[in-house]
């Protein structure tokens, strides 16, 4: 379904349209390759694959042994949006607000403050708080932590790493600190997020 992103992005390209900035683009599996070699990079949905896979072991293992089984599609959640250039548009008209949400993104992998986000786009703090609320309804951290634990969410999904592990490369401070933020957040704890993703 990436290839079919992709096309829709060279759509876009041969209309005289400007993707992200006009259009914005997302599609379905998250084939890396794919999604980087397309220019813009395309923005995905991730699949559970694994997870898809033993559903439907176990649904033809209960139709080897006879079981009648409903005649339904298997639905299995999406792990996952990998947020790429073909969606990085900012719902706001305010080009400094739109440059500190792009910041925001970029630098989600690092302890990150309000003065970082401030200094890179030339505001005071006070400033970029006042204008960030107004044109987001939001604050700066607010962000910065949906940044951060979007990024944590991808590692415990993707990787088999230490949540301590996972904490540091997401700006935390530790793991029981990012345990914390996590379940206020999500209603659970980083392992059993990972856990039910298996």
């Amino acid at each position: 379904l990436d290839a079919r992103g992709r096309q829709v992005i060279e759509a876009c390209m041969e209309a005289g349209l400007s993707v992200p900035d006009e259009v914005a683009v997302i599609s379905l599996d998250n084939d890396e390759l794919l999604c980087e070699l397309c220019d813009p990079p395309l923005s995905s949905i991730a699949l559970n694959a694994e997870r898809a896979g033993y559903e439907a072991a176990e649904l033809l293992d209960r139709m080897m042994r006879g079981e009648k089984v409903p005649p339904r599609g298997i639905t299995i959640e999406p792990t996952h949006v990998v947020a790429r250039q073909s969606t990085e548009i900012a719902a706001t008209d305010d080009r400094k607000i739109a440059d500190a949400l792009r910041f925001i993104r970029h630098e989600a992998n690092r302890p990150l403050g309000i003065p970082d986000v401030a200094e890179h786009i030339g505001l005071s703090r006070r400033s970029l708080e006042l204008r960030f609320r107004r044109a987001l309804g939001h604050t700066v951290l607010t962000e910065i932590r949906r940044a951060q634990l979007e990024r944590v969410r991808a590692f415990l999904i993707e990787t088999d790493w230490a949540i301590g592990k996972i904490a540091t490369q997401c700006g935390f401070s530790n793991g029981n600190y990012l345990g914390k933020i996590f379940r206020k957040e999500f209603g659970q704890t980083p392992q059993g997020f990972r856990l039910r993703q298996k």
